[in-house]
């Protein structure tokens, strides 16, 4: 068992059909790892006196990657319906909550789309990341594989960022304007 992540989008519903959810070899384009997952919310789990791998790319490669970092810290909406039998006060704090982070992220798909495709082109020009990043004191990426160009398992940093720019080409021909994450 490991952190899942998956998308988000405003459409979910001309995204996420049947044709789409039985469609193995359209997922394999779009899929991203566990890694990707950890690498995600890593700015929970290192002490504060670390940089993240993600602030560290951005940093490398001069790209501002504010826009992504923050796509997993959008509450999950259908959690509000439980939050609201047992707490109706907190329900309407996490409501609140909630319409600041969704109008923060709302028609971000072009911005964070660009952000990728950037980092793509970027990352083409730089040696492999793992020799560029400084270690972190919880290792949990296992960053000389994770972020190796290339790798035996085929999942990696790169392999990522691909089937995230693949998944957005994807939504932004469906008519998505916004994305977000979520763990499961």
């Amino acid at each position: 068992m490991g952190l899942d992540i998956f998308y988000n989008v405003d459409n979910d519903e001309d995204i996420f059909t049947f044709e789409y959810i039985t469609d193995d070899e359209l997922k394999k384009h779009h899929e991203l790892s566990r890694t990707f997952a950890n690498l995600m919310s890593r700015k929970n789990v290192i002490s504060e006196n670390e940089k993240t791998e993600l602030d560290q790319i951005s940093r490398i490669t001069g790209i501002d990657l504010s826009s992504i970092i923050y796509l997993d810290e959008i509450p999950d909406p259908d959690e509000f319906q439980e939050i609201l039998e047992y707490d109706p006060e907190y329900y309407e704090e996490q409501k609140a909550e909630y319409e600041i982070q969704r109008r923060k992220i709302e028609n971000n798909l072009d911005e964070v789309s660009s952000k990728i495709t950037g980092l793509i082109e970027k990352l083409k020009e730089k040696e492999d990341l793992y020799r560029l990043l400084a270690p972190a004191s919880f290792d949990s990426l296992n960053n000389s594989a994770y972020f190796k160009k290339e790798n035996n398992r085929g999942d990696n940093f790169y392999a990522d960022l691909n089937n995230f720019k693949n998944f957005m080409d994807y939504a932004r021909a469906k008519g998505t304007k916004t994305i977000w994450f979520r763990y499961s």
